[in-house]
Protein backbone atom coordinates (compact mmCIF):
# COMPACT_ATOMS: atom_id res chain seq x y z
CA UNK A 1 0.00 0.00 0.00
CA UNK A 2 1.44 3.36 -1.12
CA UNK A 3 0.37 6.61 0.56
CA UNK A 4 0.61 9.77 -1.50
CA UNK A 5 1.02 12.99 0.45
CA UNK A 6 1.11 16.47 -1.06
CA UNK A 7 -0.49 18.29 -3.94
CA UNK A 8 -0.61 17.37 -7.58
CA UNK A 9 0.47 19.96 -10.11
CA UNK A 10 -3.16 20.55 -11.12
CA UNK A 11 -4.25 21.15 -7.50
CA UNK A 12 -1.37 23.57 -7.00
CA UNK A 13 -2.18 25.53 -10.20
CA UNK A 14 -5.88 25.70 -9.33
CA UNK A 15 -5.05 27.04 -5.85
CA UNK A 16 -2.74 29.69 -7.35
CA UNK A 17 -5.41 30.72 -9.87
CA UNK A 18 -7.97 31.18 -7.10
CA UNK A 19 -5.51 33.24 -5.04
CA UNK A 20 -4.73 35.46 -8.05
CA UNK A 21 -8.42 36.04 -8.84
CA UNK A 22 -9.18 36.88 -5.21
CA UNK A 23 -6.22 39.28 -5.10
CA UNK A 24 -7.43 41.10 -8.20
CA UNK A 25 -10.92 41.40 -6.72
CA UNK A 26 -9.53 42.77 -3.44
CA UNK A 27 -7.25 45.31 -5.12
CA UNK A 28 -10.06 46.59 -7.33
CA UNK A 29 -12.44 46.76 -4.36
CA UNK A 30 -10.07 48.85 -2.29
CA UNK A 31 -8.77 50.99 -5.19
CA UNK A 32 -5.68 52.49 -3.50
CA UNK A 33 -5.63 55.67 -5.60
CA UNK A 34 -9.26 56.38 -4.72
CA UNK A 35 -8.48 55.92 -1.03
CA UNK A 36 -5.53 58.33 -1.29
CA UNK A 37 -7.77 60.87 -3.08
CA UNK A 38 -10.42 60.54 -0.38
CA UNK A 39 -7.84 61.15 2.34
CA UNK A 40 -6.54 64.25 0.55
CA UNK A 41 -10.10 65.49 0.03
CA UNK A 42 -10.88 65.08 3.72
CA UNK A 43 -7.85 67.26 4.49
CA UNK A 44 -8.96 69.86 1.94
CA UNK A 45 -12.45 70.06 3.46
CA UNK A 46 -11.08 70.29 7.00
CA UNK A 47 -8.58 73.00 6.02
CA UNK A 48 -11.00 75.33 4.29
CA UNK A 49 -13.60 74.93 7.05
CA UNK A 50 -10.87 75.83 9.54
CA UNK A 51 -9.93 78.90 7.51
CA UNK A 52 -13.62 79.86 7.28
CA UNK A 53 -13.92 79.68 11.08
CA UNK A 54 -10.82 81.88 11.40
CA UNK A 55 -12.39 84.39 8.99
CA UNK A 56 -15.60 84.45 11.04
CA UNK A 57 -13.64 85.02 14.26
CA UNK A 58 -11.77 87.85 12.53
CA UNK A 59 -15.13 89.32 11.48
CA UNK A 60 -16.34 89.19 15.09
CA UNK A 61 -13.24 91.07 16.26
CA UNK A 62 -12.73 93.55 13.40
CA UNK A 63 -16.23 93.94 11.92
CA UNK A 64 -14.97 92.89 8.49
CA UNK A 65 -13.24 89.94 6.88
CA UNK A 66 -9.50 89.89 6.13
CA UNK A 67 -8.47 91.45 2.85
CA UNK A 68 -7.54 89.49 -0.25
CA UNK A 69 -4.03 90.96 -0.16
CA UNK A 70 -3.42 89.87 3.43
CA UNK A 71 -4.64 86.31 2.91
CA UNK A 72 -2.87 85.84 -0.44
CA UNK A 73 0.40 86.75 1.28
CA UNK A 74 0.21 83.87 3.77
CA UNK A 75 2.57 81.04 2.87
CA UNK A 76 1.96 77.38 3.59
CA UNK A 77 2.66 76.50 7.22
CA UNK A 78 3.33 80.11 8.24
CA UNK A 79 2.24 81.55 11.56
CA UNK A 80 -0.38 84.20 10.78
CA UNK A 81 -2.63 86.48 12.83
CA UNK A 82 -5.53 84.19 11.90
CA UNK A 83 -4.02 80.71 12.38
CA UNK A 84 -0.75 79.48 13.88
CA UNK A 85 -0.11 77.10 10.96
CA UNK A 86 -1.64 78.38 7.71
CA UNK A 87 -3.07 75.38 5.81
CA UNK A 88 -2.47 74.70 2.15
CA UNK A 89 -3.71 72.04 -0.22
CA UNK A 90 -2.09 68.60 0.34
CA UNK A 91 -0.53 69.02 -3.11
CA UNK A 92 1.37 72.04 -1.70
CA UNK A 93 -0.40 75.02 -3.27
CA UNK A 94 -2.64 77.65 -1.67
CA UNK A 95 -6.40 77.43 -1.68
CA UNK A 96 -8.31 79.95 -3.80
CA UNK A 97 -9.59 82.95 -1.81
CA UNK A 98 -11.98 85.65 -2.96
CA UNK A 99 -13.14 88.65 -0.98
CA UNK A 100 -14.68 91.90 -2.13
CA UNK A 101 -12.07 94.48 -3.04
CA UNK A 102 -12.93 97.02 -0.34
CA UNK A 103 -10.63 97.90 2.55
CA UNK A 104 -13.12 96.14 4.84
CA UNK A 105 -14.43 93.07 2.96
CA UNK A 106 -18.04 92.07 3.66
CA UNK A 107 -17.84 88.52 2.27
CA UNK A 108 -15.39 85.73 1.48
CA UNK A 109 -15.24 82.56 -0.55
CA UNK A 110 -12.69 79.77 -0.27
CA UNK A 111 -12.46 77.19 -3.05
CA UNK A 112 -10.73 73.89 -3.62
CA UNK A 113 -10.89 71.06 -6.11
CA UNK A 114 -11.73 67.66 -4.66
CA UNK A 115 -9.98 64.82 -6.51
CA UNK A 116 -12.81 62.34 -5.97
CA UNK A 117 -15.29 63.56 -8.60
CA UNK A 118 -18.15 61.57 -7.05
CA UNK A 119 -17.74 63.02 -3.54
CA UNK A 120 -21.14 63.55 -1.90
CA UNK A 121 -20.27 67.18 -1.10
CA UNK A 122 -19.89 68.18 -4.75
CA UNK A 123 -23.23 69.65 -5.84
CA UNK A 124 -25.42 67.30 -7.88
CA UNK A 125 -24.98 67.95 -11.60
CA UNK A 126 -21.78 69.96 -11.08
CA UNK A 127 -19.97 68.45 -14.07
CA UNK A 128 -22.99 68.55 -16.38
CA UNK A 129 -23.34 72.32 -16.31
CA UNK A 130 -21.82 74.39 -19.13
CA UNK A 131 -18.09 75.04 -18.93
CA UNK A 132 -18.91 78.65 -19.85
CA UNK A 133 -20.47 79.17 -16.39
CA UNK A 134 -18.18 81.35 -14.26
CA UNK A 135 -18.04 81.38 -10.49
CA UNK A 136 -16.85 83.67 -7.73
CA UNK A 137 -15.33 86.76 -9.28
CA UNK A 138 -15.77 85.30 -12.77
CA UNK A 139 -12.31 83.79 -13.05
CA UNK A 140 -13.25 80.20 -12.12
CA UNK A 141 -15.05 77.45 -14.02
CA UNK A 142 -16.48 74.14 -12.81
CA UNK A 143 -13.15 72.50 -13.68
CA UNK A 144 -11.13 74.90 -11.51
CA UNK A 145 -12.98 74.02 -8.31
CA UNK A 146 -15.85 71.88 -7.11
CA UNK A 147 -16.10 72.55 -3.37
CA UNK A 148 -15.93 75.56 -1.13
CA UNK A 149 -17.06 77.51 1.89
CA UNK A 150 -18.21 81.10 2.12
CA UNK A 151 -19.59 83.74 4.42
CA UNK A 152 -23.32 83.47 5.08
CA UNK A 153 -24.21 86.37 2.76
CA UNK A 154 -22.92 84.68 -0.44
CA UNK A 155 -22.83 81.14 -1.74
CA UNK A 156 -19.51 79.58 -2.63
CA UNK A 157 -20.95 78.21 -5.87
CA UNK A 158 -22.90 81.30 -6.97
CA UNK A 159 -22.45 82.23 -10.59
CA UNK A 160 -20.41 85.37 -11.15
CA UNK A 161 -22.48 88.49 -11.78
Amino acid sequence: MVLKNGFTLIEFLMTMAIVVVMSIIMISAFNPSLQVNKAGDATRKKDIRRIGIAFEEYMNDMDCYPTQAAVSGYSCGATTPLLPNWPCDPAGFQYIYQMDSSACPRYYRIFTKLRNRVDKDIPTGWYSQPLSNRFGDGSLTRDDMNYGVSSMNVGWNDLAP
